[in-house]
């Protein structure tokens, strides 16, 4: 969108705001002044002139129900952990080796422990580490992870003056974020 000149690229003061505390603007907000992200569960149509949002799904506020009977909520976990593993084994379908990003937190862990059920081998997990280490360094998280799982375990670290290139490699490709890290990271 940006490469059109005649879109203005005006912050937005929400998005911004966004963007600081939450790492992302939430959608519909983007960084941009009259630029819009769509909704999740929604899809954009265009025709014959006209834009319109269409809602498609939502997860609705009433308590889900399982053919007319609704669900105690003791159920919930047993459910949610079976929809996760379920999810895990599509995506483990593939001509090539599967592996998966290990921080070390509650989401990326429960995503390798449950691949790894789905794998006769060892399944393969990288972690990412920063040389300037500190709280953004989780090496350690994910080492006790992989070892407690017994995962092939591969770990990088970086160097600032990488962090600085792949951020700009990263602002590039999202684009939404291109002014303000871009900034940041000049001067920083």
């Amino acid at each position: 969108m940006l490469a059109d000149p005649s879109v203005p690229r005006s912050i937005s003061v929400d998005g911004l705001a966004n963007y600081l505390a939450l790492a992302h603007a939430v959608a519909p907000q983007t960084i941009y002044e009259g630029i819009h992200k769509l909704r999740p569960g929604h899809y954009l149509q265009a025709r014959d002139g006209r834009v319109q949002v269409h809602e498609y799904w939502d997860v609705g506020a009433e308590p889900q129900l399982d053919a007319g009977r609704q669900v105690p909520v003791t159920e919930y976990p047993r459910r949610l952990r079976a929809l996760l593993d379920d999810s895990v084994q599509r995506r483990m379908v593939a001509d090539v080796p599967v592996g998966a990003f290990l921080s070390g937190g509650v989401d990326s862990s429960a995503i390798v422990a449950l691949m790894r059920r789905h794998t006769s081998g060892a399944g393969e997990d990288v972690s990412l580490g920063f040389d300037v280490g500190g709280a953004y360094d989780e090496l350690d998280d994910a080492r006790r992870v992989a070892r407690h799982l017994g995962t092939d375990h591969h770990e990088l670290r970086v160097g600032a003056d990488e962090l600085v290139k792949a951020v700009r490699t990263l602002v590039y490709h999202y684009d939404e974020q291109q002014i303000v890290v871009g900034a940041l990271v000049t001067t920083a």
